[in-house]
């Protein structure tokens, strides 16, 4: 017997998008949970150019200001995700 079900998960008040799974009788299927797209790259990439600034203006004496707008849009990504993009703040896959 072939079974559809729809499954999704919360965290919190972070949900993912609706999946559907095709599911067999006396099959077991595993599903995989992870953050956002591109989550774990935001903090490297953050504390990154904050180092690069840092660099820039205390030991090579360069006023590079603009550099710190980077991790700004970083931050708006982020926040994107904490805020309006609730449901989209965690993937589940097959």
């Amino acid at each position: 017997m072939n079974n559809i079900e729809e499954r999704y998960t919360k965290l919190d008040w972070w949900h993912s998008p609706k999946v559907l799974v095709n599911i067999n009788e006396n099959e077991t299927k595993v599903l995989k949970l992870s953050g956002f797209k591109y989550s774990q790259l935001i903090m490297p990439v953050m504390i990154g150019f904050l180092v690069l600034y840092l660099l820039f203006t205390y030991v090579f004496d360069m006023r590079w200001n603009y550099i710190v707008f980077i991790p700004a849009s970083v931050l708006l990504y982020l926040s994107y995700f904490v805020t309006f993009g609730e449901n989209r703040y965690l993937r589940l896959t097959e």
